[in-house]
Formats: structure tokens, C-alpha cells, sequence
């Protein structure tokens, strides 16, 4: 696997990888619908998810940054997974901001971004503004209020945007 192609999936390849490599590799209380980041057994280990996270930038043209939401360890079904998760961006240059979110009344993720490509990282409150108003765009407005909290790294919650 010297060649990476990045291209969309058609309707019936996403649905695949949801149902059969989504549902293995992330806990119920994780899965999500279809928005992940996440490489396919028999190519781990071998360099090519940070090759991949390194390009999405540079992919998401005019994006400062890529938001990346990424399992809390201490809320974590399986911990030392969400710990190796974290380590993975860490050293794939993503910079975590010290801000947690609940999601949806169950779980819970550090907020994390990684720069794009000749840009400077993003500010920890801009990082989770910009998160919020994904959410906001994506669900709308009195849905993302009721359902995601965002917590700076004293613990005080958020009313953004």
C-alpha cells in the first residue's frame, strides 16, 4: 500500500464498512451515525492511518483545522483503547485542547484538533466554538443545546455561541 487515493464511497461501500467494520471496532455507546475516522484490520500498524489523518487537511479545502472528537479514557467501556486513541492522534500532531464534551447524555470525548496544512493550531475556545456550531448547522439550534455540553478544563460548562 504505497498509493493513497482518497475518493468518495458510494452508498452501498459506506453502508458496508458501517455494518461490518463500524460495529467492531466502536462500543454501542460510541457509534455514531456514519462520521469516523478508522482503518481496516490487516492495514493497522503499519503507518497508514497517520498517513491518511495527515492528508485529511489538506483535503477540506479553506479548513483551518480538522476537529476531532476522540473517546474519553475515563468514560471509556474499554479504556486502554480510548488511551491508545488518543496516542495515535497525539503523536499524528493533533493538539488536545483540555475540553471534554458529553455527548447525547451518555458519552463522553476530549476535543482535539489538528492543523491544516501552514496553518497555526487552533485556540482551545475557538476549536470548541467551531465544534459547536457543527453541531448546531448539523442537528439544530435547540437540538445541539439540549444534547451536546461542552466543559472547558476547569470543569465549567459552556454556553457557546
Amino acid at each position: 500500500m504505497n498509493t493513497l487515493t482518497w475518493r468518495l464511497l458510494t452508498a452501498e461501500e459506506l453502508t458496508r464498512v458501517y455494518l461490518n467494520e463500524m460495529r467492531r471496532d466502536f462500543p454501542p455507546t460510541e457509534l455514531k451515525p456514519l462520521d469516523y475516522f478508522a482503518v481496516l484490520p490487516a492495514c493497522r500498524a503499519a503507518g497508514l492511518g497517520a498517513k491518511l489523518l495527515a492528508a485529511l487537511p489538506g483535503k477540506e479545502a479553506g479548513a483551518d483545522a480538522i476537529l476531532i472528537e476522540a473517546e474519553l479514557p475515563e468514560k471509556a467501556d474499554d479504556p486502554a483503547m480510548a488511551v491508545r486513541r488518543l496516542g495515535f492522534y497525539a503523536r499524528c500532531g493533533a493538539v488536545d485542547t483540555g475540553w471534554t464534551e458529553k455527548l447525547f447524555g451518555a458519552s463522553w470525548f476530549r476535543v482535539l484538533t489538528l492543523a491544516a496544512p501552514g496553518q497555526q493550531p487552533m485556540g482551545a475556545e475557538d476549536a470548541c466554538r467551531a465544534l459547536a456550531d457543527c453541531y448546531r448547522r448539523v442537528i439544530g439550534e435547540p437540538k445541539w443545546r439540549q444534547y451536546i455540553e461542552l466543559y472547558r478544563p476547569d470543569g465549567t460548562t459552556a454556553q457557546l455561541l
